[in-house]
């Protein structure tokens, strides 16, 4: 399993996710390799997270090859575990972890692994999410990886926001903004329910739901606002910041667009800005950066 390296070496970002049925199938294979498959897949996240390459290129083959959707392609055990090595060299606080999401045999000892995978970088950099597929073959009683390929890693995913989950806030001298973060039930959307007090009283609040458009597959957030203002935004992961650029209408009718930008400072600090503004077409001046804090951090 475990073809997370190559993506990270080409662009230091690895994979995309995109939702898959789980579908462990034992026909041409026991529970007991399917578990053999699971528990490979365990022992690499382990080994990724100490920094260990020789025990992550001891799950290949001799001769198995690693590709990512770039084209970089990795063939040969002292290959792989060169890279990772490198890799650990040049990130050595880099933590991942796998959902394995299928197993599924061709023939008695060949097997097709199947999940996603996710890498946490520290400080400000976001973490990336994707999907993987590797071949194993069984040599002389053990599974090995014959063949590995990720894919994915260049589009924008919901999954890569979710260290936002949470309640921030940001206090100025007469104005409380407080933000909370959820994931609805299937994983599907995040919700983010905010409110404005002034003087301790709310005056503003709404919510905004965060996921993909299912005609265009873009990250996109649609805002209601009690006010009765409302807008769309299309997201753009630039870095570690997210572009956002947004258009609605005010509760006044009038339309209103605006360029948003959110920066990740670290797990418990995000920056916001909103330039490029506009309302009925005329130019609104640029709104302050204001610093969001998470709220009991973690």
């Amino acid at each position: 399993m475990h073809l997370f390296i190559v993506g990270a070496l080409a662009s230091l970002g690895v994979l995309s996710v995109a939702g898959m049925a789980r579908a462990d199938d034992p026909k041409g294979g026991s529970p007991a390799d399917v578990a053999a498959i699971k528990d490979s897949a365990r022992l690499f996240v382990e080994a990724f997270n100490r920094g260990d390459a020789k025990a992550i290129a001891a799950g290949w083959t001799d001769n198995g090859e690693l590709y990512d959707d770039s084209g970089t392609m990795l063939i040969g055990r002292d290959a792989i575990e060169k890279a990772y090595a490198k890799l650990f060299q040049d990130r050595p606080k880099n933590k991942i972890t796998i959902d394995v999401q299928s197993v599924r045999f061709l023939a008695p000892g060949c097997a097709i692994e199947e999940g996603t995978s996710r890498l946490e970088s520290p400080g400000a950099e976001l973490p990336t999410s994707g999907r993987y597929s590797a071949f194993h073959l069984r040599e002389n009683g053990a599974w090995k990886i014959a063949y590995a390929r990720e894919w994915g890693g260049a589009s924008d995913k919901l999954e890569d926001l979710g260290w936002l989950v949470g309640t921030w806030s940001a206090r100025g001298k007469d104005r409380d903004v407080r933000v909370t973060f959820a994931w609805n039930d299937a994983k599907t959307f995040l919700e983010n329910r905010f409110s404005v007090s002034e003087g301790g009283r709310i005056t503003t609040g709404g919510v905004q739901e965060i996921g993909r458009d299912a005609r265009t597959g873009q990250l996109c957030s649609w805002v209601f606002a009690d006010d009765g203002g409302r807008g769309q935004t299309r997201w753009v992961r630039d870095g570690n910041r997210w572009l956002m650029e947004s258009v609605g209408m005010a509760p006044n009718g009038a339309p209103t667009t605006a360029t948003n930008i959110l920066t990740r400072v670290n797990d418990n600090e995000f920056s916001w800005r909103s330039v490029n503004r506009r309302m009925d077409g005329q130019p609104v001046p640029d709104a302050a950066p204001i610093t969001v804090s998470r709220v009991g951090a973690k």
